[in-house]
């Protein structure tokens, strides 16, 4: 059977990819950056409410679990009304038109 492409189909050209791969880079940095702000007691909360605390210890059967844990540790734990994504932009704030802006 040949493959028969769709109209509505839109295609992807090498810029989308080197595009794609720039974000995603960047992404990771920030990623990195982002979860060193978390503050252990994020981790011991955070950790508790998704039942992988055991005596004071993560446990972290898989990447997966892991993360969870860190999506959850800075969007879901809310301090003083935010975030620590927000926290972080706040006092970091990226310059409007950037890359990183958009993420």
């Amino acid at each position: 059977m040949k493959y028969k492409r769709k109209e509505n189909l839109r295609t992807i050209t090498i810029m989308d990819i080197q595009r794609y791969q720039q974000l995603r880079q960047l992404s990771r940095q920030l990623v990195s950056v982002l979860t060193k702000t978390i503050p252990r007691e994020a981790y011991q909360e955070i950790g508790g409410a998704l039942g992988i605390m055991r005596k004071n210890t993560l446990i972290l059967d898989t990447m997966d679990v892991s993360s969870v844990l860190m999506d959850c540790c800075l969007f879901d734990w809310v301090k003083g009304g935010k975030n620590l994504v927000e926290k972080y932009v706040e006092a970091h704030p990226p310059a409007p038109g950037t890359d990183e802006h958009f993420l």
